[in-house]
């Protein structure tokens, strides 16, 4: 009788907990956007789990169905989502959404938000934001041409050797692609290279592996803090890919400490440590952000977009014509050249705008109650703008789903920028690498197509899903590749049809 009464006493307080927890839940949020129904602890994860698709398409899904503007509960902890451009653009340049989510795992990646990633709107972000900055443009103006040609004649030579003799050759360029990328990122952070079957190459690789893995785990230990005390493997991916930052970029920031010239900074290291106000965590977590949003985000636009050439060959054409009528004779590519490549600019943003790397780019939140339309957003509460959903809005962009790069050029076929194009974001977080990562792009696309015609595999397989974690990446595939007319080759190819 004892044990009947305390289990019904019991009961009680649990139903009251639950119903004072809803009750409280509701009036803190009666004025938020609408949702689904939302279930008892679980929040709308259930919905998620039950179509299994993609996040970003599935919040693109649930744009159409109940609003470009909603609530979606990951467990008791509530996001709002923006698939609304003009709705996104001014929140972007509000500073009313310049914070970050402080989450566990964020937390655990940059060592307590010591970086810039992950850290919220505060003074010490600011500091940290331009010296990083101005490091950046420094390099771009001193070093980022060497760079840049240095790593990509080394990717086409690489390629022209294992062609020998050959007039042709099919074969998966995600490794090579992925080393050229990693390699410009590296070299500009630490003044080193990797060869092809280094070891620390597979193990960034790896690791960024790892980090995508982590943080599709972030918003479930947001949602249910209770998982938090429970060990998942030590948060699985994430402890996995400190480690291994951790050891590879320590590494390389001791030995920068040794030797560092603060009259001839070799890198950007070198130019983070010539400034006493950041920490040994700060240097070395905003080495990890660069790295991280340098990588991988690059070397999978630059996949897309080879693979969207050899499934177009009339855009293709028009690439090698623009090539072929500015770039004539045998003349280096130079970096004030690339703003004369109006259709190759117009092919890259069209990839991004198709398959944008990030497709929810990094999460924000308000840092106070915001109002916007008819709803009341609290305080710290996250948002997350759908750059897919924006990226393939009809009202728009005119056939989203076709690649298109004609919408980037102008009357005059120069290119243009357009609305609801915001890979990079927009706003007070806007990427730091972007012009970066545009000449990268550019650079690297011209010189490639400079040598090569791509063409689709022999058995015409094409990936026609793509790879969906944090970032977007194709499936491995196979290119057939060969050799165009130049001072060093005899060989040239008809007009693609």
């Amino acid at each position: 009788m004892f044990l009947l009464v305390v289990s019904f006493l019991f009961a009680i307080i649990v139903v009251v907990s639950i119903y004072l927890h809803l009750s409280e839940s509701h009036m803190k949020y009666v004025k938020m956007p609408p949702c689904l129904y939302r279930y008892i602890f679980l929040g709308n994860i259930p919905y998620l789990l039950k179509k299994k698709t993609p996040v970003h398409t599935y919040f693109e899904f649930l744009s159409k169905d109940i609003g470009s503007v909603f609530t979606f509960w990951f467990g008791d902890c509530p996001a709002v989502i923006i698939n609304d451009f003009q709705m996104a653009k001014k929140l972007l340049y509000s500073k009313e959404c310049t914070g970050r989510p402080q989450r566990y795992t964020g937390e655990m990646y940059s060592r307590g938000f010591k970086g810039i990633i992950t850290t919220t709107a505060c003074p010490a972000l600011r500091t940290r934001r331009n010296i990083a900055h101005k490091s950046l443009r420094f390099l771009e103006n001193t070093q980022i041409e060497e760079l840049l040609k240095s790593e990509v004649n080394f990717f086409i030579k690489s390629i022209t050797l294992r062609m020998g003799n050959t007039d042709n050759l099919q074969l998966d360029l995600s490794d090579d692609v992925s080393l050229m990328s990693c390699n410009l990122i590296w070299m500009l952070l630490f003044n080193e290279r990797f060869s092809p079957q280094s070891e620390e190459f597979a193990e960034v690789q790896q690791m960024l592996e790892w980090l995508n893995d982590g943080l599709l785990l972030s918003n479930l230990l947001q949602g249910f803090p209770i998982l938090r005390k429970i060990p998942l493997g030590k948060f699985l991916f994430i402890n996995s890919f400190k480690t291994s930052r951790d050891r590879l970029i320590r590494s390389q920031t001791e030995s920068h400490r040794d030797r560092l010239d603060k009259n001839c900074p070799k890198d950007f290291t070198d130019m983070l440590l010539m400034h006493d106000e950041l920490s040994e965590d700060n240097v070395e977590i905003i080495l990890s952000d660069i790295l991280v949003a340098g990588f991988e985000t690059v070397a999978s636009t630059l996949q897309f977009m080879i693979l969207y050439l050899i499934k177009n060959k009339n855009i293709a054409q028009k690439c090698y014509e623009e090539v072929d009528k500015i770039l004539e004779g045998d003349d280096d590519l130079k970096l004030t050249d690339l703003d004369n490549f109006h259709y190759v600019k117009a092919v890259i943003s069209e990839t991004m705008r198709i398959t944008p790397a990030a497709p929810l780019g990094v999460p924000h939140i308000t840092v106070n109650d915001l109002s916007i339309m008819e709803y009341v957003i609290p305080r710290n509460t996250t948002l997350f703008i759908n750059i897919y959903a924006i990226h393939h809005d009809g009202n728009l962009h005119h056939q989203p789903e076709v690649f298109n790069p004609e919408r980037f050029l102008d009357e005059n076929r120069e290119y243009k920028s357009i609305n609801g194009f915001l890979p990079f974001s927009l706003g007070r977080r806007q990427c730091l690498g972007k012009e970066l990562a545009l000449k990268e792009l550019v650079y690297f696309t011209v010189n490639v197509l400079r040598k090569f015609w791509l063409e689709a595999p022999d058995d015409g397989q094409l990936p026609i899903e793509y790879i969906s974690k944090t970032t977007l990446k194709p499936d491995n595939y196979e290119v057939k590749l060969s050799k165009r007319h130049d001072k060093n080759c005899n060989i040239t190819r008809p007009k693609l049809h």
